[in-house]
């Protein structure tokens, strides 16, 4: 009896500060926060499906960057929704549930190039087939409009209009005199280019293997 009456107290207080700390903790944990990790998820979860039907959304991190916009934008274009590089939303995320692949396209092969997304899409056989990543350029060209491949390049040379230290054009298509689809170095989110389209060097591989002279080019939209 002499024991418990000691260590009874002893225990009930312990018993008080764990339920304290307890409460400091969940309340601590507002609202906002998991409202903050509610959106991390969902735009995780959009980050993985978009990937799996191949646009580039960049790294599964579960932020709402401008990486994950320019797929999202893609996914909304080929989708035939209105593309623009805004957040996802709840009906957009259960959408992207239901989407088992890339759309149908117009038939033929050929080249889309969409300055809303900065993205590049290849088509043929009917359907999309591809979706890469672009940098168009940053006084508003390429022009809107549609074009053919009139001439190629292969490997990797120097811009005439525009030189650089290093080699800067790789396996490029050029469709509208000195504009061209090419590989670059680097291939950010936003129009960079002087005036052409921007892709990366395995993108660049990708069109090179596939488009001949005389294929068409589409360029759409605005950054």
């Amino acid at each position: 009896m002499h024991a418990s009456l000691l260590t009874g107290p002893r225990s009930l207080g312990r018993l008080i500060l764990t339920t304290l700390l307890t409460l400091a903790m969940l309340t601590a944990i507002g609202p906002g926060d998991v409202a903050e990790a509610s959106t991390a998820n969902r735009v995780r979860e959009a980050q993985t499906l978009l990937g799996q039907l191949g646009y580039p959304a960049g790294p599964i991190d579960g932020i709402d960057g401008p990486q994950t916009r320019r797929g999202l934008c893609a996914w909304r274009r080929l989708e035939g929704r209105t593309a623009h590089r805004g957040p996802l939303t709840s009906a957009e995320i259960t959408a992207l549930r239901t989407t088992r692949r890339l759309p149908a396209a117009a038939s033929g092969r050929g080249v889309t190039v969409d300055r809303t997304c900065q993205t590049v899409y290849y088509r043929e056989g009917g359907h999309w087939r591809k979706v890469l990543r672009a940098s168009t350029g940053s006084g508003g060209l390429p022009r809107v409009g549609s074009y053919r491949i009139q001439r190629t390049r292969a490997g990797w040379h120097t811009s005439s209009s525009y030189p650089a230290p290093s080699p800067n054009m790789y396996n490029t298509l050029y469709f509208d005199g000195p504009i061209a689809i090419h590989g670059a170095r680097q291939v950010p989110t936003y129009p960079a280019s002087k005036g052409c389209v921007r892709v990366t060097p395995k993108g660049a591989d990708y069109l090179f293997a596939r488009l001949r002279v005389g294929d068409p080019i589409r360029v759409i939209g605005r950054y």
